[in-house]
């Protein structure tokens, strides 16, 4: 196709694809007996997404990121949204701030009243703050939980004899196994934090892989926090704690999702609050 067949299909201007072309993001070949631009149907397909993607705000460096695949469509998307959302946030606060100006009376520009960081502009820090957090929230939950086992583990196992209960049927001890046991379970949650997200990459399809930080963020606690109980749980039954394998792992699945409901509670009103 020539520029104008282009420019015809995709209702855009001469000067639109010529800047996308000076970005690096398509690239046309020659036409070998006019030396003229012919760009292929892929070529129209790309500017046809990238102009979207502009339509809805996307940054040059985020579309030229998918298109390497560096970065996951559904989370430029929504890092959008919580872009869009917070502009949306700041214009109907200047649209208020406006009409509230224009209500008192005619200001000059060396009177009209202007307020200096207070209460209104600390809430839009935090809730701006709280929504950035948010979208590390699991990489902190998860490697601060490692953390803890590792930490766990190192101050525990020079402590222990050289034959710990592996394996219980309520309070009573089934099965012995060497010490190094110990360590199995905190070898098995390194090697989950290595291939989770990947082997999540392959399960999840269509919506949810929109939810992936989030799914694997709860699936890999989850197990971390299997093998981290099994630790704890082993320790307390050198001392003779007097309740069972099968009532303490309950509790302790009780806390997790507790704190998960407590979490994803938290964050929905925040989110709220933000858009009120």
């Amino acid at each position: 196709m020539t520029i104008r067949e282009v420019e015809e299909a995709l209702n855009v201007t001469r000067a639109n694809v010529r800047f996308y072309e000076k970005e690096g993001l398509i690239a046309p070949k020659r036409n070998p007996l006019n030396d003229y631009r012919d760009y292929s149907k892929e070529d129209v397909e790309a500017l046809r997404r990238i102009l979207y993607l502009r339509s809805l705000d996307v940054p040059i460096e985020k579309i030229r990121k998918l298109m390497r695949g560096e970065e996951k469509l559904c989370e430029v998307l929504k890092e959008q949204k919580q872009e869009l959302e917070k502009q949306s946030r700041q214009t109907q606060e200047a649209i208020l701030l406006c009409e509230k100006l224009l209500k008192e009376r005619e200001w000059s520009f060396y009177d009209f009243p202007v307020e200096e960081g207070g209460e209104q502009n600390q809430s839009v820090l935090l809730r701006d703050t709280l929504t950035k957090l948010w979208m590390f929230w699991d990489k902190l939950v998860v490697w601060g939980f490692l953390a803890l086992q590792v930490l766990y583990t190192v101050i525990v196992f020079p402590l222990l004899p050289e034959r710990i209960p592996v394996s219980w049927d309520d309070l009573t001890v089934t099965e012995y196994g060497g010490r190094g046991m110990f360590l199995v379970y905190l070898g098995l949650s390194l090697l989950l934090m290595l291939g989770a997200r990947k082997i999540l990459y392959i399960w999840l399809v269509g919506g949810l892989r929109c939810y992936l930080e989030e799914l694997s963020a709860i699936l890999t606690v989850g197990v971390i926090g299997y093998g981290f109980s099994v630790q704890v749980y082993t320790v307390l039954s050198l001392r003779g704690i007097p309740v069972g394998i099968d009532a303490f792992q309950l509790g302790c699945i009780a806390c997790y999702l507790l704190a998960v409901v407590l979490i994803v509670l938290i964050y929905r009103q925040y989110k709220k609050n933000a858009a009120s």
